[in-house]
Protein backbone atom coordinates (compact mmCIF):
# COMPACT_ATOMS: atom_id res chain seq x y z
CA UNK A 1 0.00 0.00 0.00
CA UNK A 2 1.24 3.49 -0.87
CA UNK A 3 0.25 6.60 1.09
CA UNK A 4 0.23 10.08 -0.45
CA UNK A 5 -0.22 12.79 2.23
CA UNK A 6 -2.35 15.76 1.17
CA UNK A 7 -2.49 17.62 4.51
CA UNK A 8 -1.35 16.90 8.06
CA UNK A 9 -1.09 18.66 11.40
CA UNK A 10 -1.82 17.84 15.04
CA UNK A 11 -5.61 17.99 14.54
CA UNK A 12 -6.36 16.30 11.24
CA UNK A 13 -4.70 14.66 8.29
CA UNK A 14 -5.88 13.76 4.80
CA UNK A 15 -4.09 11.17 2.69
CA UNK A 16 -4.70 9.33 -0.55
CA UNK A 17 -4.05 5.59 -0.35
CA UNK A 18 -3.39 3.17 -3.18
CA UNK A 19 -3.27 -0.59 -2.82
CA UNK A 20 -2.64 -2.95 -5.70
CA UNK A 21 -2.58 -6.20 -3.74
CA UNK A 22 -4.48 -8.62 -5.97
CA UNK A 23 -4.40 -11.52 -3.53
CA UNK A 24 -7.84 -12.44 -2.18
CA UNK A 25 -6.72 -13.96 1.18
CA UNK A 26 -6.66 -11.49 4.05
CA UNK A 27 -3.36 -9.79 4.81
CA UNK A 28 -1.66 -10.13 8.23
CA UNK A 29 -3.37 -8.45 11.18
CA UNK A 30 -2.56 -4.79 11.63
CA UNK A 31 -3.43 -2.04 14.11
CA UNK A 32 -4.91 1.35 13.36
CA UNK A 33 -2.65 4.16 14.60
CA UNK A 34 -5.36 6.85 14.59
CA UNK A 35 -9.09 7.44 14.36
CA UNK A 36 -9.92 7.42 10.63
CA UNK A 37 -12.79 7.66 8.21
CA UNK A 38 -11.89 6.01 4.90
CA UNK A 39 -13.58 6.82 1.59
CA UNK A 40 -13.10 4.40 -1.29
CA UNK A 41 -12.70 6.25 -4.58
CA UNK A 42 -12.36 3.20 -6.80
CA UNK A 43 -12.02 -0.54 -6.38
CA UNK A 44 -12.87 -2.15 -3.08
CA UNK A 45 -11.53 -4.00 -0.05
CA UNK A 46 -12.94 -6.06 2.79
CA UNK A 47 -12.16 -5.22 6.42
CA UNK A 48 -12.11 -8.24 8.75
CA UNK A 49 -12.71 -7.81 12.50
CA UNK A 50 -12.76 -11.30 13.95
CA UNK A 51 -15.44 -13.11 11.98
CA UNK A 52 -17.13 -9.91 10.85
CA UNK A 53 -16.60 -8.78 7.26
CA UNK A 54 -17.20 -5.19 6.16
CA UNK A 55 -17.22 -4.46 2.44
CA UNK A 56 -15.65 -1.09 1.64
CA UNK A 57 -16.63 0.46 -1.72
CA UNK A 58 -17.47 3.95 -3.10
CA UNK A 59 -21.01 4.08 -1.67
CA UNK A 60 -19.83 3.72 1.96
CA UNK A 61 -17.21 4.98 4.39
CA UNK A 62 -15.43 2.65 6.79
CA UNK A 63 -14.48 3.70 10.32
CA UNK A 64 -11.19 2.76 12.02
CA UNK A 65 -10.50 3.35 15.70
CA UNK A 66 -7.08 4.02 17.16
CA UNK A 67 -5.70 0.75 18.56
CA UNK A 68 -8.19 -1.42 16.69
CA UNK A 69 -6.80 -4.62 15.18
CA UNK A 70 -8.06 -5.82 11.83
CA UNK A 71 -7.14 -7.54 8.59
CA UNK A 72 -7.81 -6.48 4.99
CA UNK A 73 -8.44 -8.57 1.90
CA UNK A 74 -8.82 -7.54 -1.73
CA UNK A 75 -11.28 -9.70 -3.71
CA UNK A 76 -10.65 -7.63 -6.85
CA UNK A 77 -7.75 -5.60 -8.25
CA UNK A 78 -7.13 -3.38 -5.25
CA UNK A 79 -8.40 0.06 -4.35
CA UNK A 80 -7.83 3.81 -4.28
CA UNK A 81 -8.95 5.46 -1.04
CA UNK A 82 -8.82 8.71 0.87
CA UNK A 83 -8.29 8.66 4.62
CA UNK A 84 -9.45 11.45 6.94
CA UNK A 85 -7.76 11.02 10.33
CA UNK A 86 -8.20 13.04 13.49
CA UNK A 87 -6.81 13.30 17.00
CA UNK A 88 -8.48 11.52 19.95
CA UNK A 89 -9.70 14.88 21.27
CA UNK A 90 -11.45 15.63 18.00
CA UNK A 91 -12.95 12.14 17.97
CA UNK A 92 -14.42 12.65 21.42
CA UNK A 93 -16.10 15.87 20.30
CA UNK A 94 -17.41 14.29 17.11
CA UNK A 95 -18.90 11.31 18.90
CA UNK A 96 -20.56 13.32 21.69
CA UNK A 97 -22.26 15.89 19.48
CA UNK A 98 -25.65 15.38 21.10
CA UNK A 99 -26.37 12.09 19.35
CA UNK A 100 -24.36 9.47 21.20
CA UNK A 101 -21.90 9.28 24.08
CA UNK A 102 -19.45 6.79 22.63
CA UNK A 103 -15.90 7.99 21.98
CA UNK A 104 -14.66 5.07 19.86
CA UNK A 105 -15.70 4.65 16.22
CA UNK A 106 -16.09 0.84 16.20
CA UNK A 107 -18.17 0.70 19.39
CA UNK A 108 -20.90 2.71 17.71
CA UNK A 109 -19.99 2.59 14.03
CA UNK A 110 -18.16 0.36 11.61
CA UNK A 111 -19.34 1.67 8.27
CA UNK A 112 -21.98 4.02 6.89
CA UNK A 113 -23.47 4.94 3.55
CA UNK A 114 -22.57 8.38 2.23
CA UNK A 115 -24.95 10.99 0.90
CA UNK A 116 -24.19 12.21 -2.64
CA UNK A 117 -23.45 15.71 -1.30
CA UNK A 118 -20.73 14.28 0.96
CA UNK A 119 -19.23 12.35 -1.95
CA UNK A 120 -18.84 15.62 -3.81
CA UNK A 121 -17.52 17.48 -0.74
CA UNK A 122 -14.71 15.00 -0.10
CA UNK A 123 -13.66 14.93 -3.76
CA UNK A 124 -13.53 18.75 -3.80
CA UNK A 125 -11.56 18.69 -0.53
CA UNK A 126 -8.91 16.25 -1.74
CA UNK A 127 -8.50 17.97 -5.12
CA UNK A 128 -8.07 21.39 -3.48
CA UNK A 129 -5.56 19.98 -0.99
CA UNK A 130 -3.69 18.22 -3.77
CA UNK A 131 -3.40 21.47 -5.71
CA UNK A 132 -2.46 23.56 -2.64
CA UNK A 133 -5.54 25.81 -2.83
CA UNK A 134 -6.36 25.89 0.91
CA UNK A 135 -4.65 27.59 3.82
CA UNK A 136 -4.02 25.43 6.87
CA UNK A 137 -7.02 27.01 8.61
CA UNK A 138 -9.37 26.32 5.71
CA UNK A 139 -8.05 22.77 5.33
CA UNK A 140 -8.68 22.10 9.03
CA UNK A 141 -12.19 23.53 9.03
CA UNK A 142 -13.30 21.82 5.83
CA UNK A 143 -11.93 18.47 6.98
CA UNK A 144 -13.62 18.76 10.38
CA UNK A 145 -16.91 19.84 8.80
CA UNK A 146 -16.86 16.81 6.52
CA UNK A 147 -16.02 14.47 9.41
CA UNK A 148 -18.82 15.96 11.50
CA UNK A 149 -21.30 15.48 8.65
CA UNK A 150 -20.28 11.86 8.08
CA UNK A 151 -20.31 10.89 11.76
CA UNK A 152 -23.60 12.71 12.46
CA UNK A 153 -25.38 10.99 9.59
CA UNK A 154 -23.94 7.62 10.56
CA UNK A 155 -25.00 7.94 14.20
CA UNK A 156 -28.50 9.04 13.30
CA UNK A 157 -28.87 6.13 10.87
CA UNK A 158 -27.33 3.55 13.19
CA UNK A 159 -30.11 1.15 14.24
CA UNK A 160 -30.49 0.20 17.89
CA UNK A 161 -31.14 -3.53 17.64
CA UNK A 162 -29.76 -5.00 20.85
CA UNK A 163 -33.03 -6.76 21.61
CA UNK A 164 -34.53 -6.90 18.13
CA UNK A 165 -33.90 -10.60 17.69
CA UNK A 166 -31.52 -13.42 18.31
CA UNK A 167 -27.87 -12.65 17.67
CA UNK A 168 -27.61 -15.49 15.17
CA UNK A 169 -30.42 -13.93 13.11
CA UNK A 170 -28.74 -10.52 13.12
CA UNK A 171 -25.40 -12.04 12.11
CA UNK A 172 -27.11 -13.90 9.26
CA UNK A 173 -28.83 -10.73 8.01
CA UNK A 174 -25.61 -8.73 8.04
CA UNK A 175 -23.73 -11.51 6.27
CA UNK A 176 -26.30 -11.61 3.47
CA UNK A 177 -26.18 -7.82 3.06
CA UNK A 178 -22.37 -7.68 3.04
CA UNK A 179 -22.22 -10.50 0.49
CA UNK A 180 -24.67 -8.57 -1.71
CA UNK A 181 -22.59 -5.40 -1.40
CA UNK A 182 -19.47 -7.36 -2.29
CA UNK A 183 -21.13 -8.82 -5.38
CA UNK A 184 -22.31 -5.41 -6.59
CA UNK A 185 -18.98 -3.72 -5.85
CA UNK A 186 -17.11 -6.33 -7.88
CA UNK A 187 -19.54 -5.93 -10.81
CA UNK A 188 -20.89 -2.33 -10.66
CA UNK A 189 -21.75 -2.17 -14.37
CA UNK A 190 -23.57 -5.53 -14.46
CA UNK A 191 -27.32 -5.69 -15.07
CA UNK A 192 -28.54 -7.76 -12.13
CA UNK A 193 -32.09 -8.80 -11.40
CA UNK A 194 -33.27 -9.24 -7.82
CA UNK A 195 -33.61 -12.95 -8.53
CA UNK A 196 -29.98 -13.10 -9.73
CA UNK A 197 -28.69 -11.40 -6.60
CA UNK A 198 -30.80 -13.51 -4.26
CA UNK A 199 -29.61 -16.71 -5.89
CA UNK A 200 -25.96 -15.65 -5.54
CA UNK A 201 -26.30 -15.00 -1.79
CA UNK A 202 -28.58 -17.99 -1.08
CA UNK A 203 -31.63 -15.95 -0.19
CA UNK A 204 -35.09 -15.33 -1.59
CA UNK A 205 -35.73 -12.14 -3.62
CA UNK A 206 -38.33 -10.84 -1.16
CA UNK A 207 -36.17 -11.59 1.89
CA UNK A 208 -33.07 -10.02 0.34
CA UNK A 209 -34.93 -6.87 -0.67
CA UNK A 210 -36.40 -6.48 2.80
CA UNK A 211 -33.28 -7.06 4.89
CA UNK A 212 -31.01 -5.02 2.58
CA UNK A 213 -33.19 -1.96 3.04
CA UNK A 214 -33.49 -2.61 6.78
CA UNK A 215 -29.71 -2.87 7.20
CA UNK A 216 -28.57 -0.08 4.87
CA UNK A 217 -31.53 2.32 4.86
CA UNK A 218 -31.92 2.30 1.07
CA UNK A 219 -33.16 -0.25 -1.50
CA UNK A 220 -30.68 -2.23 -3.59
CA UNK A 221 -31.25 -0.23 -6.79
CA UNK A 222 -30.48 3.06 -5.01
CA UNK A 223 -27.39 1.53 -3.43
CA UNK A 224 -26.13 0.45 -6.86
CA UNK A 225 -26.82 3.93 -8.24
CA UNK A 226 -24.75 5.53 -5.46
CA UNK A 227 -21.98 3.04 -6.05
CA UNK A 228 -21.87 3.93 -9.76
CA UNK A 229 -22.01 7.67 -9.03
CA UNK A 230 -19.13 7.37 -6.56
CA UNK A 231 -17.04 5.66 -9.23
CA UNK A 232 -18.07 8.28 -11.79
CA UNK A 233 -16.98 11.14 -9.51
CA UNK A 234 -13.52 9.62 -9.16
CA UNK A 235 -13.12 9.24 -12.91
CA UNK A 236 -14.33 12.80 -13.52
CA UNK A 237 -11.92 14.07 -10.89
CA UNK A 238 -9.14 12.12 -12.61
CA UNK A 239 -9.78 13.87 -15.93
CA UNK A 240 -12.31 11.71 -17.78
CA UNK A 241 -14.20 13.89 -20.30
CA UNK A 242 -16.15 11.48 -22.49
CA UNK A 243 -19.43 11.26 -20.59
CA UNK A 244 -21.06 8.84 -23.02
CA UNK A 245 -18.20 6.38 -22.66
CA UNK A 246 -18.15 6.86 -18.89
CA UNK A 247 -21.90 6.31 -18.61
CA UNK A 248 -21.91 3.09 -20.61
CA UNK A 249 -18.85 1.69 -18.82
CA UNK A 250 -20.61 2.08 -15.46
CA UNK A 251 -23.86 0.46 -16.52
CA UNK A 252 -26.04 3.51 -17.20
CA UNK A 253 -28.49 3.13 -20.06
CA UNK A 254 -27.28 6.25 -21.87
CA UNK A 255 -25.50 9.58 -21.59
CA UNK A 256 -28.81 11.29 -20.73
CA UNK A 257 -29.58 8.70 -18.03
CA UNK A 258 -26.19 9.35 -16.44
CA UNK A 259 -26.61 13.14 -16.66
CA UNK A 260 -30.05 12.95 -15.05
Amino acid sequence: MHRYPLFKNELVSVSDLRCRNVEAPAMPEEESTSHQVVFVRSGMFVKHIGRTRIVAEPAHVVFFNKGETFRVSHPSRGDDCTSLACSPEITSVLMTGGVDGDTDFPSALRHARVRPSALIDYQLLRLALRDGLFTALEAEERTLNLLREIVRDALLASPKRASAGRRSTLVYRRRIVEETKLLLAMNPSASFSLTDLARCVASSPFHLSRIFRAETGIPIHQYLLRLRLGLALERLASGSHNLSELALSLGFASHSHFTT
